[in-house]
């Protein structure tokens, strides 16, 4: 028999780092209810989750980062601290507002190991997510930068 202890040490956790309130909270509310993930963490900032990492007992650390970033907060800075919290085991998604090709390129060169757009779906949110979770990586369509030379690039 299995007691409740059991059962919660399995449970996975999630952090989200978002400066909208809105986004933030919908997606710990997708974390939470459709991946039934743990959100341990909820912030506007990176240096507000670093802050929280260093008081937090690494037990209780989240399985899953959520990052949103854009062309600005792209910085060599975060990415270094990205790759950091890859090395020290926690799984991390991003969340890009644009669309840049040197943006999800630097991306996945310190490690990330997804790139969602805010454009896309929850479905595709929620599929990258699950992917990261059982160690896998991706880009969803969204997020994957246009051609050089296509339709929205500048020539």
């Amino acid at each position: 028999m299995h007691g409740d202890g059991s059962a919660a040490r399995r449970v996975r956790r999630a952090a989200v780092v978002d400066e909208s309130v809105l986004q933030r909270t919908r997606v710990g509310q997708l974390l939470a209810q459709d991946l039934r993930l743990e959100v341990v963490h909820a912030t506007a900032t990176l240096s507000q989750f670093l802050a929280w990492i260093e008081r937090t007992d690494r037990t209780r650390w989240p399985h899953l980062l959520v990052i949103a970033l854009d062309l600005h907060s792209g910085s060599s800075r975060d990415l270094n601290v990205i790759a950091a919290l890859r090395t020290a085991g926690i799984r991390v998604l991003a969340l890009l507002s644009s669309r840049s090709r040197a943006l999800t390129n630097q991306l996945v060169m310190s490690g990330i190991d997804a790139v969602v757009a805010t454009s896309d779906e929850e479905d595709a949110f929620l599929a990258a997510a699950q992917t990261v979770l059982s160690g896998g990586s991706t880009i969803s369509a969204g997020a994957r930068p246009p051609a050089p030379g296509s339709e929205g690039t500048p020539r």
